[in-house]
């Protein structure tokens, strides 16, 4: 069986892209800062000057607090519910209570796209928008109605628990 936090609103896409445009932003302002420092010292040029040194510690303190608001946010959008999967049965949890249930058949068509959040290309892919997602779509009896199920993956052992899932569900189908 394996459980995965359920995305319960599509807005969580948008504050993940902001909260990494603000995370490499103070990193990148922290860099350049120890960069000067370290110039400084070795004697190739004086200290920083005052006002950049007061520019890179605000621009770190602002990017620091709005990554702990985004961070929040996007927390409380994810981690509403929980789906548990396994061969024959979807089931989706909220608050610790089952809500839906779905048992899987040889007819139904399960469509399980499993994206690698370890994967540096994935976060190249969210700054430009496109927003690398985990589903599973569940279609009973063949029909053209899905049930649509987003997830966050969180481990590799996770994504490795969901490759056999997938597999055994590809030979159910056959």
């Amino acid at each position: 069986m394996v459980k995965a936090k359920l995305i319960s609103d599509t807005a969580s896409y948008k504050k993940t892209k902001r909260l990494l445009i603000w995370t490499y932003t103070g990193l990148l302002t922290l860099y350049l800062l120890y960069n000067q420092v370290l110039i400084g010292y070795l004697g190739f040029s004086p200290l920083p000057l005052l006002q950049y040194l007061n520019l890179a510690i605000v621009t770190t303190i602002i990017a620091s607090i709005l990554m702990l608001l985004l961070g929040k946010k996007l927390a409380s959008l994810i981690g509403e519910g929980k789906i548990e999967m396994d061969e024959k049965h979807l089931s989706i949890l909220k608050a610790g209570t089952i809500v839906q249930t779905i048992d899987l058949s040889p007819e139904d068509k399960v469509v399980l796209n499993i994206v690698n959040p370890f994967d540096s290309l994935a976060t190249c892919k969210e700054y430009k928008g496109d927003s690398p997602v985990s589903f599973i779509e569940v279609y009973k009896n063949g029909g053209s109605v899905a049930n649509r199920f987003d997830f966050v993956i969180e481990s590799h052992y996770m994504m490795t628990r969901l490759e056999k899932l997938k597999a055994n569900w590809a030979s159910m189908q056959k």
